[in-house]
């Protein structure tokens, strides 16, 4: 049943078995079935599945260690809002592992986690002391944007059309673009 829940887009049944194999529930944990779920749920658009495929790259369980692979889920979880792959994107970006040292971008994604998260806030805070007050204000701005475009959207921010529609321009958007193709508009 559940094959045929996530073939009809229920990430949440892809989340779920994902998780018994992950944690090991009825038997030893089995990272394998695991990223292969996951995948399924990421595929589908389930936040949760993409960050936990994403820790899955980053620590090599049950697929080979991508730091490349695990940055571009995480950023599709955190463009839905979820906490925890907004406080690893922002550490990715933080350290410079799998993307580029961006410490504007590294700031905006810790600092929306920082909402739930003491650790995100200590790291926001030691982030804060290696960057100007200009750096600080411009990474305030593109969280705060952010997350005005989560208030207003959701998790469904990234449907088909993303940011760039929640702005305002639909008219000139490319299905599929991500947030960075669309902001260029």
């Amino acid at each position: 049943w559940y094959d045929k829940a996530v073939e009809f887009g229920d990430g949440f049944s892809a989340l779920h078995v994902g998780s018994k194999f992950a944690n090991g529930q009825g038997g030893t944990k089995d990272y394998k079935p695991a990223s292969s779920w996951y995948r399924r749920g990421a595929v589908k658009g389930n936040p949760e599945c993409q960050n936990n495929l994403a820790v899955m790259y980053d620590f090599g369980e049950g697929v080979p260690k991508n730091a490349q692979e695990a940055v571009r889920w995480y950023q599709k979880a955190a463009e839905k809002g979820n906490e925890k792959a907004q406080y690893n994107l922002g550490m990715k970006y933080f350290i410079g592992e799998g993307i580029a040292r961006d410490y504007l971008q590294a700031y905006k994604w810790l600092n929306l986690a920082a909402r739930k998260d003491e650790n995100a806030r200590k790291q926001r805070d030691r982030l804060e002391e290696l960057m100007s007050a200009e750096q600080i204000t411009e990474a305030q701005r593109l969280c705060a944007e952010r997350f005005r475009l989560l208030q207003r959207f959701g998790p469904h921010i990234e449907g088909r059309y993303p940011c760039a529609e929640a702005l305002g321009r639909r008219d000139r958007l490319q299905p599929g673009h991500t947030d960075a193709d669309n902001e260029k508009l």
